[in-house]
Parts: structure tokens; C-alpha cells; sequence
């Protein structure tokens, strides 16, 4: 007689809806009481399907999310250039939060306050032109700057092993310039920004708002990145499990994009999307030449800045449009002064 070997596993296909349920739904009622009324089972049942679903979309993570090989580098940065006008440019960088269901239990719990949820995770993300998740880094609590969350990457660390000396990312103005980083012009408080400043912050925001939208991309198809139901405890176990859990929502991301890019678009609530603020070589243009050493920190920025002023038809002809404003609202300011010390 052939010895049994114990309790058949639930269908696969079976397992995989617990997954989906649970991470297909925002608040409580993706939690192991929700799943049991939903699905029939025991609690203990709907946590292990869960755990092994995600083990086996995460042994998928090297082939779904992967930084671009240089072939593939060569043709987001020809994308890019031929759509945007970013010569080089192999990625778009921004931060974003998600929201904790519950306070940690930990000792450390007010560092994940973050800017706009009571308590959550800061993670970076970086994408390509087709919202393509090609790197990110998540584990950092609410409270952590996107500048420090990126700076704690490989790809601030370690540039070269990412990207060619002419290549670099672009990202909002939380960012600190570099060589193989650009971001847009920080606005000084109370004060107008230079107008070929402003302008360059108009032509970023154009291909900034690819990761604006590949992150309410993300949490529009897995909605309980808005408001994660589990808590982190003294336990590293637990925060490695959501950690595990956030990884499989961003392998699905992208396999999403493989088998279903012209449906993805109808997930994505505008509660997702946050604001952005607002192939010849032309001979002699530094913006083609690597950064030197010992260069400024924005030195590739300011190259972009001069290369769009120069060779760019819409950028010239936009700031030949509004520097006759600029013109006049300095004069009416000025007779204005005049006018009152007339008075």
C-alpha cells in the first residue's frame, strides 16, 4: 500500500488569486479575515499561499527587473533624444511613499512619519520611456529624503558600473546634480528662477511625468501599496516580508508591461500621478563630451541648459516669446518706483 504523503497543495491558479486578492485591494479587507470570508479558507492557509506565491514571483526578479545592458541603454537613450530632445538620458528617477496601515512596533516608529502619510516607506524608483521599472530600492522609512534614499543606491555609488560617461538619469529638484544625474531647477523661496531655467523645467516635466506615471501605474494595479496592512514589528521577519511583497508587485509591474501595455493605462487613478513642477554630433557642444573631473556637481545640467538654448528651435523661439514680458513687467516695476518717489 502506497504511503501517503500528506495534504495535497491547493491549485496553483488557486494560490495565485489569494495573492491577487490581497494585493488587488486597499485597507483591511485584503487581511487574512477578509480572505477567509472571501475565499473559504483558514487563516493560516491564505498567509501561506500567500508567502509561496511571492517566493516564486520573486526567484523571477533577475529576469523582470534588470538595469539595462548597454545595447539596451543605446536605444532608450535614441528613443529619448528622437522624443524628448534628452540626449544620452537612459532613465527617469523619483521618489514616492507608501503608506503603512499601522504605527511600527518598534522603537524607531516616528522615523516613519513621512512628508504626507502618517507613517509609511519611502522607495526609489527609476524607469525608462516605455514605464519599464529598471531599478529601485525600497526599505527606507517615510521620513527619508529622496535625495538620501538615492544617494544609498548602486547607481549613485558606483555610476560607471551603470552608465557610460555620457550617459546619465534625470529626476525633480530633490535631486543633487551630478555627472550621471540631472534634475530640474529648484525655485528659491519667494523669488522667480531664471527664464532658460523655467524653460528647462518645462522640457524636463514633459519627460518627467513618465515615472509620475509609471508609479500610479504600480499602485493603481496593486492599490494595497496605498495603504499596506501589515505591520513591522522588532522582528526583522516582518519588514523582510513586505519588503518580499513589494518586490512581487514590482516584478508583476513589469510583467504587466510585456503582456498587457494598452490595458495597463485604464488602473491608474489620478490620486496616483502627483504634479511634476512645472542624432548628428553639432560640432563644439560640451553636452556630447564626458564630464571632466574636478567639474561643478551641475556641470551636465548646465551643458543640457546651453545645448537647448542653442540647437533647440522650440526652446529659442519659446524664450524669444517671453523675454519681451519679462522686459515689460521690469519697466512697469521700475516706473512704478519712479512714479512713487514722484508722489
Amino acid at each position: 500500500m502506497k504511503k501517503s504523503r500528506g495534504k495535497q497543495q491547493a491549485p496553483v491558479c488557486h494560490q495565485l488569486m489569494v495573492f491577487l486578492h490581497f494585493v488587488g485591494i486597499q485597507g483591511t479587507g485584503a487581511n487574512n479575515a477578509g480572505q477567509r470570508n472571501v475565499f473559504g479558507i483558514s487563516r493560516g492557509s491564505a498567509q501561506v499561499y500567500r508567502d509561496r506565491v511571492v517566493a516564486a514571483i520573486c526567484s523571477l526578479r533577475d529576469e523582470y527587473v534588470k538595469w539595462p545592458a548597454v545595447e539596451e541603454r543605446a536605444s532608450i537613450a535614441t528613443r529619448i533624444g528622437r522624443d524628448y530632445d534628452f540626449p544620452n538620458c537612459v532613465g527617469i528617477a523619483d521618489g514616492t511613499l507608501f503608506p503603512l496601515g499601522s504605527e511600527p512596533q518598534t522603537d524607531d516608529a516616528p522615523d516613519y512619519h513621512g512628508r504626507k502619510f502618517r507613517y509609511s516607506l519611502s522607495v526609489m524608483i527609476i524607469c525608462d520611456d516605455t514605464r519599464r521599472i529598471t531599478y529601485y530600492l525600497s526599505g527606507w522609512p517615510g521620513s527619508a529624503h529622496d535625495n538620501r534614499v538615492f544617494r544609498s543606491t548602486k547607481i549613485a555609488n558606483f555610476p560607471n558600473q551603470f552608465m557610460s560617461p555620457l550617459q546619465y538619469i534625470i529626476g525633480d529638484s530633490a535631486f543633487e546634480n551630478d555627472w550621471f544625474i540631472v534634475s530640474a531647477f529648484k525655485k528659491p523661496a519667494g523669488t522667480n528662477i531664471e527664464l532658460g531655467q523655467e524653460l528647462f523645467n518645462e522640457k524636463m516635466a514633459s519627460l518627467r511625468i513618465i515615472s509620475e506615471h509609471t508609479i500610479g501605474l504600480l499602485k493603481g494595479c496593486f492599490p494595497w501599496l496605498r495603504h499596506i496592512p501589515m505591520i513591522i514589528k522588532d522582528d526583522k521577519k516582518s519588514f523582510r516580508k513586505i519588503l518580499n511583497y513589494i518586490d512581487a508587485t514590482i516584478i508583476l509591474h513589469n510583467l504587466l508591461l510585456d503582456f498587457n501595455s494598452d490595458e495597463c493605462d485604464e488602473f491608474v487613478e489620478d490620486d496616483d500621478v502627483s504634479a511634476v513642477d512645472a542624432s548628428d554630433e553639432p560640432a563644439g557642444d560640451n553636452i556630447f563630451h564626458p564630464i571632466q573631473p574636478g567639474a561643478v556637481k551641475d556641470q551636465r545640467r548646465r551643458d543640457l541648459l546651453n545645448y537647448f538654448i542653442r540647437f533647440n528651435p522650440k526652446f529659442s523661439s519659446r524664450k524669444a516669446q517671453l523675454v519681451p514680458f519679462y522686459w515689460m513687467s521690469h519697466v512697469v516695476l521700475e516706473e512704478r518706483h519712479n512714479l512713487c518717489l514722484l508722489l
